[in-house]
């Protein structure tokens, strides 16, 4: 019998497998740049460029770094189950944390320098510098040196400004360390986005990969707001393969549950179909299958994929319900040419409708859902894209016990990605499934 290490969960294992050619491409990566002199890496490395996005007076500059702890484990990746962010940067971050393991200075002076290459000389001054790491407060990604020279006036900006973003992992908010930045970007308000996603805990551990329990995300809330600290939660929208009810009402819940505990802001990242992610495995077994039968609620070219109307309806029931929501709400950045090819961003019907360009418009201007709700919802009733959408959760009905959905769904990844050797797996998720509670 295979063996199945019980620290590691089902998804682990999951994410694992359909990971590996990638891992394969970052091993070679690895090895590559582990046998090259510390100089040579250096100083191919000092002439990329980090990528830089500007929205009216919000810039992100994305750094150039290790990357995410929690995808790369040593040789293998894993990650959060709807994440591939790294899929096309494997070189470089190979490169960068081989560099991170023998020189730490030369590694920081990298990050500091590619972060201002792109940038416009003598930018004016901004409401919001987004400084986007994986993990800010990770000292392997973000030693304390890149850490003060990225937050010194005059690397990434000619004059501080009104905000500062950055992003960390619940479970690594560090009161020291918080307020040594907090400190050190004075007179900047310095605001904290964490990623929570769900406020299921099981789902967001065995389905999600997250990693995060809600007693450390409760601590490190605590923890930036008793500091002054202003706080961030990015919530997903859309559960990989849960039906559309499922996915609003953990929507709902998440924004109840971190509005309860006194999160200020919420930002909300919609799920998007994208390679070698568990939305994605979904979709492919999908359309292996035709359908998946067992299940009966997809049809394969929504599989794994939520409608934008389930997030409207979702927007629409937490503004009835949550004090000052539409003043608190934005939503992921959201970058078109990113959605080009292979990964799909949340639709209707088609692609072309006149709901999906409206919905679509308002997310990248991050326009008030005050506004465009009540514009969106005149046009819902004109649209043919809307009864299609009420047959859907019509035909989905029949699906309300969450463990049941995800042990069908468990049974037929286990099929697809290990054949004769999958009842070992689908036990491993049975036994993780005792401990689920809606």
């Amino acid at each position: 019998m295979m063996f199945i290490n019980e620290d590691i969960f089902f998804i682990d294992y999951v994410m694992r497998e359909i990971k590996e050619d990638e891992a394969q491409q970052y091993r070679d990566a690895i090895k590559s740049a582990d046998d090259q002199p510390v100089k040579n890496l250096y100083e191919k490395l000092i002439n990329e460029k980090a990528n830089i996005y500007e929205r009216d007076m919000s810039i992100l500059t994305r750094l150039i770094t290790t990357g995410c702890s929690h995808y790369f484990h040593d040789d293998t990746l894993i990650g959060c189950s709807m994440c591939n962010l790294h899929l096309n940067d494997y070189n470089t971050v190979a490169q960068m944390r081989s560099l991170r393991k023998r020189d730490p200075d030369l590694y920081s002076d990298v990050v500091c320098i590619t972060a201002g290459a792109n940038r416009t000389p003598g930018l004016r001054r901004t409401t919001i510098e987004y400084i986007f790491a994986y993990n800010f407060f990770d000292l392997f990604e973000i030693p304390r040196l890149a850490c003060e020279e990225l937050l010194t006036q005059g690397v990434l900006f000619a004059k501080k400004p009104h905000v500062i973003q950055i992003e960390g992992r619940a479970d690594m908010i560090d009161s020291d360390q918080l307020r040594s930045i907090r400190d050190k970007i004075y007179p900047s308000r310095l605001v904290i986005r964490l990623g929570i996603e769900c406020s299921n805990e099981w789902i967001r551990n065995h389905w999600l990969n997250k990693k995060t329990s809600n007693e450390r995300i409760i601590a490190a809330i605590n923890t930036c707001l008793n500091l002054d600290v202003q706080v961030v939660a990015n919530i997903l929208f859309g559960i990989p393969g849960f039906t559309e009810e499922q996915s609003i009402r953990h929507f709902i819940n998440t924004i109840l549950w971190l509005d309860d505990i006194g999160v200020p802001f919420f930002n909300c990242s919609v799920l998007i179909r994208k390679p070698n992610t568990l939305q994605g495995l979904i979709h492919q077994i999908s359309l292996s299958n035709e359908s998946l039968p067992d299940v009966g609620i997809y049809d394969s070219e929504h599989a794994g994929l939520p409608w934008l109307f389930s997030l409207i309806d979702a927007l629409v029931a937490c503004e009835s319900q949550v004090k000052d929501f539409s003043s608190r709400l934005v939503f992921g950045e959201y970058d078109p040419t990113y959605f080009v090819g292979k990964n799909e961003f949340a639709y209707n019907a088609t692609h072309d409708c006149p709901c999906n360009s409206t919905i679509l418009s308002a997310i990248a201007e991050n326009r008030s859902i005050k506004g465009f709700l009540g514009e969106l919802m005149d046009l819902i009733k004109k649209d043919k894209c809307r009864n299609e959408y009420a047959q859907l959760l019509d035909k989905q009905k029949s699906i309300t016990d969450e463990r049941v959905l995800m042990s069908t769904l468990a049974d037929y990844l286990a099929e697809y990605l290990w054949n004769n050797k999958k009842k070992v797996y689908v036990r491993r998720f049975a036994n993780e499934l005792q401990f689920y509670n809606e």
